[in-house]
């Protein structure tokens, strides 16, 4: 599963963001995160590159969210942040 930068969930917004928080946690540990702006910022590592993911929520409709998701590492081809991204998208 290719993590994309925006992907579309079938749930309301407030369940999207709470599937949020968990999967963040779950794959790292949460930096910062702003309940009314929803986004979260996740710090996570890939072998021995420190990855740091910022991932939103924003509603589409009142069953459907939509999720942004950006990852920055130190690696060359980025492959450390697409690990990541798709570790918490397969854990929402």
């Amino acid at each position: 599963m290719a993590a994309l930068p925006e992907m579309e969930l079938q749930c309301p917004t407030e369940e999207g963001y709470e599937r949020l928080l968990i999967a963040g946690a779950e794959v790292g540990t949460l930096e910062e995160y702003n309940d009314l702006a929803r986004y979260v910022v996740i710090k996570a590592r890939y072998g021995l590159n420190p990855i740091r993911v910022r991932a939103s929520i924003v509603g589409l409709t009142d069953n459907t969210c939509k999720l942004t998701i950006q990852g920055r590492g130190q690696d060359v081809w980025g492959t450390a942040s697409k690990k990541v991204m798709e570790r918490i998208v397969t854990a929402i």
